[in-house]
């Protein structure tokens, strides 16, 4: 009997047991009746620890004001009403992406889909309010969320680099999911947004590229929800190119359900 192969086949649903299973001899190997049993409930035990710690570490969607989680280990809790201009949203770049550096369970309102894949002509915003009234209030983020952005916008490349000793890829793009991940080998779902911060990069799927801005994405699991490009290189260059009213060029893209993501650099 291969240990390793019966977890993974019976247990591989529940969270952290395909790492666990890391651990268990991958070979067969002859086992009486009661060691049998006894294997078995032994894997039924940590596999029931370990979704009992990923619950209490991520805890599922409860009704009424949204919670936010912030950091690593103990965490701190936050409701979401109460984050405003003078939370430190750029911490949650300070914390590696796979501890979850901001974790909150949204419930999925399936108005957000479209009927069929849209891309929205590009949006010109003369100022930062108007862009975040926009994605507060006709994309319905999250104050963690549009607080983020923000907070990205309001620090050019370099100054976001020094704040938050980031390490940024070649192409010049740095990014977190924030919002309820779960990911193994065998499943991922619940909402979460990526936040890509980019620099100078000409990446884009089919439609407009961002010199110096954003690219957010919400979705659930592997199927996309909505994107939103930001391109802020007109008030990154203003003063060197004296731009008398630089503006902030958005691009919406909303797609219908069971749209798989499109993997970003």
């Amino acid at each position: 009997m291969n240990l390793r192969r019966i977890t993974l086949k019976y247990m591989g649903w529940c969270p952290g047991v395909d790492n666990a299973a890391c651990f268990l001899p991958d070979y067969d190997i002859p086992l009486k009746p009661w060691m049998l049993f006894v294997s078995i409930m032994g894997i039924a035990v940590l596999s029931l620890g370990l979704q009992h710690s990923f619950y209490v570490r991520y805890p599922p969607y409860e009704e009424g004001p949204l919670k936010v989680y912030v950091g690593r280990g103990t965490r701190e809790v936050f409701y979401d009403r109460d984050l405003n201009e003078t939370f430190d949203y750029l911490q949650l770049f300070r914390y590696n992406w796979w501890s979850g550096p901001a974790y909150f369970v949204e419930k999925l309102d399936d108005s957000e889909y479209a009927e069929t894949r849209m891309v929205i002509e590009p949006i010109y915003f003369y100022s930062l309010e108007e862009l975040i009234e926009y994605l507060r209030g006709d994309l319905m983020a999250p104050n963690i969320v549009w607080g983020l952005v923000r907070s990205l916008l309001e620090h050019t490349w370099e100054e976001f680099a020094v704040e938050t000793e980031y390490p940024s890829t070649d192409n010049g793009a740095s990014g977190i999911s924030i919002g309820e991940v779960y990911q193994t080998q065998s499943w991922n779902w619940g909402i979460f947004y990526k936040v890509l911060r980019v620099k100078e990069t000409n990446w884009a799927i089919d439609e407009m590229y961002v010199n110096d801005g954003l690219f957010i994405r919400k979705s659930l699991g592997e199927i996309d929800i909505w994107e939103f490009r930001i391109d802020a290189a007109e008030f990154y260059l203003k003063d060197f190119f004296h731009i008398e009213h630089p503006r902030y060029k958005v691009q919406v893209i909303r797609y219908p359900p069971g749209t798989k993501l499109v993997a970003w650099p």
